[in-house]
């Protein structure tokens, strides 16, 4: 009922002083605000959940490390070791003898020599 209500409303001349599509931009406009707070805050939501939670440290103590291991670890290429995006290299197994290809698909940082496969 009420999106024919509206359709009858955008119809009229009454549309042009009712505000009526405005309320579309106000919600993209707070969709991306709450989007962007909590991806910014997510360190003070985990912290804040592991004061306030007292069973909430086991489940994420493994997550927890794997991010800040994550964040922490970061390859440096040999000097001999020249590549361009969409090279591969070869990575071996040695459980099953098997070579597996992996695409080198980041870019190289000309300041630090690093990369990150």
């Amino acid at each position: 009922m009420m999106r024919r209500g509206l359709t009858l409303l955008r119809s009229t001349r009454f549309a042009n002083f009712l505000p009526l599509d405005q309320h579309i931009e106000l919600h993209k406009l707070t969709g991306y605000t709450i989007v962007f707070f909590a991806t910014m805050l997510f360190v003070v939501w985990y912290v804040l959940l592991i004061l306030h939670g007292p069973n909430f440290g086991y489940w994420f103590v493994l997550p927890g490390l794997v991010y800040i291991l994550e964040r922490v670890l970061v390859i440096t290429k040999p000097g001999s070791f020249h590549f361009q995006p969409g090279d591969y290299v070869y990575q071996s197994d040695s459980l099953e003898h098997v070579q597996h290809q992996l695409n080198i698909n980041s870019h190289m940082s000309s300041v630090s020599g690093t990369a990150i496969l």
